[in-house]
């Protein structure tokens, strides 16, 4: 090597070379960069969040591919990661959503290694998050309660009514534990709060007031059917949940009655702040709130 070859890369090995006496001397690749994000942040992989924030790092690590650090195949990668991610079914917020977190812990392991690395977010094509929803008008709302009031008794009218009344998911229902039910109280409430809540605005309380919530709820929640349901996936349940819904709106999903409940606090002009405490929606400019 030439002289200036040899000192461009002892004083590159310096530049990788980390902080604290933990570190490693070597130059860091891609899939370096979980493991002390990971443990930095305190992630618990076998909890909900912590295995979304794990597969989202393995699909970025998928198509971007194992490479060393460089200012170049850094940024390289997160170009072809956004650009793969647009041409798929991701909203322009997914898509930013999970670049943002890509970039966190990889942005961890550059100042850690002191790597001279400076990313830039790519540009992203912007999209009206939930677009493509269908939203009940209140005729519709109400001849679905109509409908689950005079239907079968089971877990999906069951589930149907308590979301068309407070928008909860039912992905949140099928982790509801037996100990946060509290149908007989007073005040009938359910307790969303266990170790795999999607976010940590998500822990919130439900207070069904609707009759035919109440009557569905007491005599379905926790028979055979529901902790089957319980235990399906998630994909399953949405298709069963659909398939009732149609007798009301063709076009209509589980996800429609969540924006009716948006659209209900509006039209009755609670405040912003009540809206996301019921909604379960980080408070401030948050864009999942603002897109329904």
């Amino acid at each position: 090597l030439s002289p200036n070859q040899e000192i461009q890369d002892i004083a590159f090995k310096l530049l990788a070379e980390p902080k604290g006496p933990r570190g490693r001397s070597s130059i860091p690749v891609l899939s370096d960069c979980w493991k002390t994000y990971r443990d930095f942040k305190g992630i618990d992989e076998a909890t909900r969040d912590g295995k979304r924030q794990h597969t989202m790092w393995l699909e970025f690590l998928r198509i971007a591919g194992d490479t060393v650090m460089t200012a170049d195949s850094v940024q390289d990668g997160l170009e072809l990661y956004v650009e793969t991610l647009g041409n798929t079914e991701n909203t322009g917020s997914t898509i930013n959503t999970k670049c943002s977190k890509v970039m966190a812990i990889l942005n961890h392991t550059i100042r850690q290694r002191r790597l001279p690395i400076v990313m830039h977010k790519p540009a992203i094509k912007d999209s009206n998050v939930h677009a493509v929803d269908y939203v009940l008008s209140p005729r519709e709302e109400r001849s679905l309660m109509a409908y689950l009031r005079d239907g079968p008794r089971n877990w999906k009218t069951a589930v149907l009514a308590l979301m068309l009344e407070t928008g909860v998911g039912s992905s949140e229902l099928q982790r509801l534990e037996r100990v946060n039910c509290h149908l007989e109280d007073k005040i009938p409430h359910l307790i969303l709060k266990n170790a795999v809540m999607k976010t940590a605005a998500r822990p919130r309380v439900l207070t069904p007031v609707c009759k035919t919530t109440l009557e569905l709820l007491s005599s379905v929640m926790w028979t055979r059917g529901w902790l089957k349901f319980q235990g399906m996936t998630e994909g399953a349940v949405s298709a069963a949940l659909k398939r009732v819904l149609r007798r009301i709106a063709p076009e209509a999903t589980a996800r429609s009655l969540r924006h009716g409940v948006r659209n209900r606090m509006l039209g009755a002009g609670v405040s912003l702040e009540i809206q996301y405490l019921i909604g379960g929606w980080s408070n401030g400019l948050n864009t999942i709130a603002l897109g329904y």
